[in-house]
């Protein structure tokens, strides 16, 4: 590369997006996009422009988005910018046809200017909007029941939070209509829903208890002992019989009647977030909040049902937050901070650095899944083959929903539309 040239590289999914100062008599700029294998038919924007090798002139200013199509290879798509006076050059490598589209998921976008839940492909496309809810804040938690059947999430709203419980779409429905409903006032936010999907766990933000909201949109409070100072969090276990939840001291496992508390597992110093059971009910993931911060994150811990055998699974002192299970009870993904010097990314989330990361609890081993540097993921979410983890990340300046592949292969974005993106939710 000519030394006099400045030239800016970015790696957005499996392509290379290489921007060069050039000479020009004006603002406009150019496109230059090549393909592997070429032939490629070229789309800016939704026109076509022709086949690659191809260069795209008199663009102005802007974000372009750039489609490759070509038979026996999956479309390619990548969002590039045209600087005045410049060339970008669009670098992919085409992959092999796709699969045939088995699986869909849910996520929430602004991505037409106020908050809802959409649904899209397993490679992003064909997306749909489910609800028309217009929320102006992203959810704080979503969470699916287990069957699919249902979606809950709590959304902040003028008075506080509220919690809203919707129908999810079906693969063989037809015709079918979002139904979302509020449930309760405005200070209550979802945990979980209930082993049989009938009801959430709710946390009374305002008094500190824990509450089941069913669907009919009943609230009843959990008799929970001596609390004096409220619950932190809790979980109902897989059997649906006994909740654990934390209190100021000690986390507990007690009956849903009240009956029969017995301690679960010491605190840390800020307490105990992210209670977490394995699918089979036989273990708890939990984070041990050493210094309070803005994401309840703490050491991992693992212990048996009983509390018996804890393990910590994280280095003492990391922040560690968002295990969640696979369904092979065998594998948990959490988000791991890497930005612990900076202080003020204790408190402000626009300022967390962290990477996903993969325990094999068979093989007792652990393995990073994304090396992004200086940026954030959250909210990651396993497809129900357990073969992929899906979340969100801001790797391309924008929260946007990516996914990685276990078996192998570059983590890669499922949205690129600029907008905010959270809690992708496999539906089938």
């Amino acid at each position: 590369m000519i030394a006099t040239r400045l030239c800016l590289i970015l790696l957005l999914a499996a392509s290379t997006v290489v921007a060069c100062s050039g000479e020009g008599t004006n603002n406009s700029g150019a496109l230059f996009i090549t393909s592997t294998p070429p032939g490629a038919e070229v789309f800016v924007n939704g026109e076509p422009k022709g086949f690659t090798p191809l260069t795209v002139r008199a663009l102005e200013p802007a974000d372009y988005e750039v489609v490759l199509r070509k038979d026996g290879f999956q479309d390619a798509q990548v969002i590039t910018s045209v600087k005045p006076r410049q060339t970008s050059n669009v670098v992919y490598a085409l992959r092999t046809e796709r699969a045939a589209l088995t699986h869909r998921f849910a996520f929430i976008s602004n991505r037409d200017g106020a908050f809802d839940i959409w649904t899209a492909d397993q490679t992003g496309a064909d997306v749909q909007r489910w609800t028309s809810l217009r929320w102006q804040h992203a959810p704080l938690q979503a969470v699916l029941a287990s069957d699919g059947s249902s979606l809950a999430a709590s959304v902040e709203s003028t008075r506080g939070v509220q919690t809203w419980l919707i129908n999810a779409p079906k693969r063989d429905s037809e015709n079918a209509v979002a139904d979302a409903r509020a449930l309760g006032s405005e200070i209550f936010r979802v945990l979980q829903w209930t082993p049989d999907n009938h009801a959430v766990l709710l946390k009374n933000l305002a008094s500190g208890t824990l509450w089941l909201g069913s669907l009919t949109g009943n609230l009843t409070q959990l008799p929970i002992p001596n609390v004096p100072r409220g619950v932190l969090t809790g979980a109902i276990t897989p059997d649906g019989k006994s909740i654990a939840y934390v209190d100021d001291e000690q986390t507990w496992l007690v009956a849903l009647d009240g009956t029969g508390r017995q301690p679960l597992a010491q605190n840390g110093p800020e307490g105990n977030t992210f209670l977490r059971y394995s699918r089979d009910g036989q273990r708890i993931i939990h984070a041990r909040v050493q210094k309070a911060n803005t994401y309840n994150a703490g050491d991992l811990w693992i212990m048996n049902a009983d509390g018996s055998s804890p393990q910590r699974l994280s280095l003492s002192g990391s922040q560690d937050f968002e295990p969640v299970w696979a369904h092979d009870n065998q594998r948990i993904v959490f988000v791991h901070r890497e930005n612990l010097a900076d202080a003020t990314a204790d408190q402000d989330p626009g300022r967390l650095a962290a990477n996903l990361w993969l325990i094999d609890l068979s093989q007792q081993s652990s393995r990073s899944l994304t090396a992004f540097s200086g940026k954030r993921v959250r909210q990651p979410s396993f497809a129900l083959d357990d073969q992929s983890v899906t979340f969100v990340s801001n790797q391309t300046g924008a929260d946007e929903i990516w996914t990685v592949d276990l078996r192998g292969g570059d983590p890669h974005p499922l949205s690129l539309d600029r907008a905010t993106a959270a809690f992708p939710l496999w539906l089938w």
